[in-house]
């Protein structure tokens, strides 16, 4: 084996070990990044389990709410289902406690504050079954449910903080693993670029040699047509009948027969040969020689069949052996082994395909600056087509400014030394100014001479606007520090201040200037504002955990000249992703008008929640009240209506009389009458309940007087109705305090034993800026059990007497709206004593609108 052909070896299984290694490389690196990518999965997995833990934690919270409100069963299900819910959660936690994926300190605290919290919510539910809202709310009001989910929280976000570190990191390893095998893949394909062009350089000058000797060859088979000794190649001699005569050393070689052994034998006995694809015969060239009578040549594709079987492309030609102009009387036949040669063409092909469609631009070009060959990247880049610029200076893709890189490109590649990078502008047909990177190795002749140059030349045309982008925002970056609203330092990795922009100054009373090179307590000076001790460096607190810190509440920056003033602040590394931190800043802000809102926001929240207690009590008793109405309406109201149908019904029957048929129209129209009373009186109560009113002094003598004057149940001829004092001016509606003397009359007049006459009395006490006033009868009197649900809608306690059961509701209420109270003091069979209670007014009292 040729020496160069030894050193193509040694270079390609380089290169094939080299391919190896990097294959190998890349398939750990995509381990590493698949692994990176788990735990990116699994640390995002445990941030939502986190949140929702939270999540369910509130619903619980808001079901036990609910329920607080309403005091009905129905409300407990949110709870119920949030309960079960929470203890799924409570199993992952600890499931990701015991496996190692959350810290155990903190699962446990959480664990604990969730059964601290949920023992509330089941206390204040239990207080709301059996001791009613107040007692439920007292409980809710002490905060400790809102402080454990205070704790709860905090808990929570510090697992989040330290899974969203660990998330960042996982994306940071995966990106670098990504980073990596680009790196490695693009290494390994320049190498494999600059080899693959080594040896075509190597293959071309081969090539080149070959076709020399082969002119030669052709031009010495004329004159030494006899002389076999001095071909290299096989050759083998026939006679005129095609028997071997004849094998040459290379010919034994190729073919596994000794010439002595082939001497004799047909030639397709030694020489066989077979299409490479089709596996089928070859004709054998000496009889074609012999037919023909002119040197002939194999086709493509030629395998020699040696005497052991094996087989080797050959290439061949066959010639007549003759004096001249004589007759033939054999043939030599020349043949040789062309596997390296394949090898060599299949090289070259691959090495053009490659140049051709690299993604870069490639070409080459003489010592005098000639294009000599331009690829389909170059044709994209600069829009010239190969017959275009072919044969035209290179200097026509440089700008006028950049012409005098050429000769510095030459000048180097006269020294033989290869431009590996050179970041410049070339330019395109169309004018544009293109931002390249150019490579330039030189090109060498079998004698080492220098002939020529390779260039590579790279689009960095993404690369200069990011660079330009990055430059802008750091410019942006300088300014924004310098104009930042907050107070802004910045120090070293020491701790020493580098940098405050103007509210910095400001607050601490240093300037940028003399505080440049400090310690950064020397210059940022905090203390508790409770203990009075020093806090702790947050710079120190950086770099000791190398992420962002925030300072703990009630911090005080005690300034130059001795201000104390309270600050919140964060203060974050300054590093470039995945390395060492170089600095730190800090940002922070004076903090005192953010906290005198935020103690107003807490009073302000207090008051509220204390409006929302009250408003909630409110809206539960009318929700009561309006419950009790409908159904007493729909129970009371459908008397009527069955009186009504069943009626009906009997004047339908063909056998009543007129005289019947009469009575029972009568009949309807009694029930009809009562019934538009029960509807009347329904919705005078709800007008009661609900309509706006205003407050005024108002002249209970002269009301209660003028109801007694203009109602004929109150005449002196058919009851004794006196007003034994003289009654107060009171704060009220007259309208409300007209329907609530009204009723409290009618009734003391009209429930009486029959035959007897009623009797009422009218009389008044003041105490502590209230007026009572009290309205006696001689009626039949109120059995003391029956007092509890007498003001309550449709309670009617005698059916002998008529009546809708609303008018005592109407009373109560109406009262309630004036801010008053009303009861009763009666005995079944004594009689019935009514009292109402009202704010005195004032000569200052004005009017005002009730809630």
């Amino acid at each position: 084996m040729k020496p160069g052909t030894n050193i193509l070896a040694i270079w390609f299984l380089a290169m094939a070990v080299l391919l190896v290694a990097s294959m190998g490389f890349n398939y750990g690196v995509g381990l590493l990044r698949v692994r990176a990518e788990e735990e990116m999965t699994t640390r995002l997995t445990r941030l939502n389990q986190l949140a929702d833990y939270l999540s369910i934690l509130r619903d619980t919270e808001t079901g036990q709410r609910g329920f607080l409100l309403a005091g009905e069963a129905p409300y407990l299900q949110p709870y119920r289902d949030g309960l079960a819910r929470v203890q799924q959660a409570e199993a992952n936690l600890r499931q990701a406690a015991a496996t190692g994926d959350l810290p155990r300190e903190n699962v446990e605290r959480t664990l604990a504050l969730t059964q601290q919290k949920l023992a509330e919510l089941a206390y204040t539910i239990q207080l709301r079954q059996s001791g009613g809202l107040n007692a439920a709310l007292a409980v809710v009001r002490l905060n400790t449910g809102e402080q454990t989910m205070a704790d709860l929280r905090a808990e929570i976000r510090q697992m989040q903080a330290q899974e969203q570190t660990a998330f960042d990191e996982a994306v940071r390893r995966a990106h670098r693993m990504e980073e990596l095998r680009a790196e490695t893949l693009l290494g390994v394909a320049l190498v494999n670029l600059v080899f693959l062009g080594w040896v075509a350089r190597k293959l071309f000058h081969a090539l080149h040699q070959r076709e020399l000797a082969i002119l030669e060859i052709s031009r010495q088979k004329e004159l030494l047509a006899t002389t076999l000794a001095s071909i290299g190649d096989g050759v083998v001699v026939t006679d005129a009948q095609g028997g071997v005569t004849f094998l040459n050393g290379e010919a034994e070689r190729l073919t596994g027969w000794k010439s002595a052994e082939a001497n004799g034998h047909p030639l397709p006995e030694v020489f066989r040969i077979i299409n490479e694809q089709t596996r089928q015969t070859v004709e054998n060239p000496v009889e074609k020689v012999l037919r023909h009578g002119t040197v002939v040549g194999l086709a493509n594709h030629t395998l020699l069949i040696r005497r052991d079987g094996t087989d080797i492309p050959i290439d061949d030609s066959a010639a007549p052996i003759r004096e001249p102009a004589g007759p033939l009387f054999g043939v030599v036949l020349v043949f040789r082994d062309v596997t390296e040669q394949r090898k060599a063409q299949r090289a070259s092909a691959r090495l053009a395909a490659i140049v051709e469609h690299s993604g870069d631009a490639i070409f080459t070009k003489t010592l005098a600056g000639v294009i000599q060959t331009w690829n389909a990247s170059a044709e994209r880049l600069f829009g010239y087509r190969a017959d275009e610029i072919i044969g035209k200076p290179i200097t026509v893709l440089l700008p006028p400014d950049r012409l005098s890189e050429e000769g510095h490109i030459l000048d180097r590649l006269g020294q033989g030394h290869p431009i590996e990078r050179l970041e410049t502008i070339r330019l395109a047909k169309d004018g544009r100014h293109i931002p390249v990177a150019v490579s330039v190795s030189p090109l060498k002749d079998a004698d080492g001479e220098i002939i020529g140059a390779s260039k590579i030349i790279q689009d960095i045309s993404e690369l200069v606007t990011a660079r330009e982008a990055l430059i802008r925002e750091k410019e942006l970056l300088a300014t924004t520090l310098a104009s930042i609203g907050d107070a802004v330092i910045v120090t070293d990795a020491t701790g020493r201040v580098t940098f405050l922009n103007g509210e910095a100054e400001q607050l601490t009373g240093w300037k940028s200037a003399d505080a440049g090179g400090r310690a950064l307590p020397e210059v940022f000076k905090i203390i508790n504002e409770d203990t009075r001790n020093s806090a702790e460096n947050p710079v120190d607190k950086v770099l000791r955990l190398g992420m962002v810190v925030g300072l703990a509440n009630h911090t005080l920056l005690v300034a130059r000249d001795g201000r104390e003033i309270p600050i919140d602040d964060s203060a974050a590394p300054i590093r470039q992703a995945g390395g060492p931190i170089f600095g730190v800043v800090l940002v922070f802000r004076d903090f005192t008008e953010q906290r005198e809102a935020q103690r107003v926001l807490q009073r302000s929240k207090a008051e509220l929640e204390g409006l929302v207690a009250e408003r909630t009590a409110k809206l539960q008793e009318m929700i009561g009240e309006l419950q009790h109405i409908s159904y007493a309406m729909v129970h009371d109201m459908r008397a009527p209506l069955r009186a009504m149908n069943a009626f009906v019904e009997l004047m339908d029957d063909s056998q009543v009389t007129p005289e019947q048929r009469h009575d029972y129209s009568r009949r309807i129209r009694l029930a009809a009458n009562r019934l538009d009373i029960l509807i009347q009186h329904a919705l005078r109560y709800t007008k009661f309940a609900h309509q706006d009113i205003t407050l005024e002094p108002v002249n209970l003598s002269t009301l209660v007087r003028g109801i007694i004057e203009t109602y004929p149940d109150l005449q002196a001829e058919k009851a004794d109705v006196r007003v034994e004092s003289e009654l107060p001016m009171v704060v009220g509606s007259e309208a409300l305090l007209t329907q609530c003397f009204a009723n409290l009359l009618g009734n003391a007049v009209k429930f009486v034993a029959p035959g007897v006459r009623p009797e009422v009395r009218v009389h008044t006490e003041r105490r502590d800026g209230m007026a009572r006033i009290w309205v006696r009868d001689n009626g039949i009197g109120i059995p003391e059990y029956a007092h509890r649900r007498l003001f309550k809608m449709f309670q009617r306690l005698n059916e002998g007497y008529e009546g809708t059961g609303i008018g005592l509701a109407i009373v109560r209420k109406v009262v309630e709206r004036m801010n008053g109270n009303v009861g009763v003091e009666s005995e079944a069979g004594r009689g019935a004593i009514f009292w109402v209670e009202l704010p005195l007014a004032s000569p200052a009292t004005g009017k005002e609108s009730s809630p």
